[in-house]
């Protein structure tokens, strides 16, 4: 037998907000693995840029500044992305049940405001990780600067 309505619209609203923080974990888990790379790369590339005498040349500098730049976005880029962001993935259960217990109201009612309340919480939410996603495609973009730029240096060496 199908649930209630207020059964349907909380288990939506609880998938929703548990998706929300699955992007947040994944975002947080390839950050980490973007920022290693950068200083992977900053080493390996950035060894071979500045052997011996170099850089050389104005094309050898401007490269050169170029896969730093980039190296310092995606840096920036990942502060940003790891701390804390004010994400809520739940609520605050005593305000729904003391708004029910002052109304005597039914379960089904109390479901249908907790699904309401979620969806709140999933829309607050939104925007701040619509934001996290546009800086971490800014860090990627960082990272392609920075192999590009060292890459390029490297082989000017």
């Amino acid at each position: 037998m199908p649930g209630s309505v207020g059964d349907i619209l909380y288990d939506v609203a609880i998938r929703a907000l548990d998706e929300q923080e699955r992007e947040v974990a994944g975002v947080s888990r390839r950050t980490g693995t973007l920022t290693a790379s950068t200083a992977v790369a900053a080493t390996v590339l950035g060894g071979a840029a500045f052997d011996g005498p170099h850089p050389l040349g104005r094309a050898a500098w401007a490269a050169t500044a170029f896969g730093i730049g980039g190296a310092v976005v995606v840096c920036a880029a990942s502060v940003h992305l790891l701390r804390s962001h004010r994400l809520r993935f739940s609520i605050d259960a005593r305000q729904i049940t003391g708004l029910h217990l002052q109304r005597d109201a039914r379960a089904d009612d109390l479901r249908a405001d907790l699904a309401l309340a979620l969806a709140r919480r999933v829309e607050r939410n939104a925007r701040s990780i619509t934001a996290m996603h546009g800086v971490f495609a800014i860090a990627l973009g960082g990272f392609v600067c920075e192999l590009v730029g060292l890459g390029l240096a490297a082989a000017l060496a």
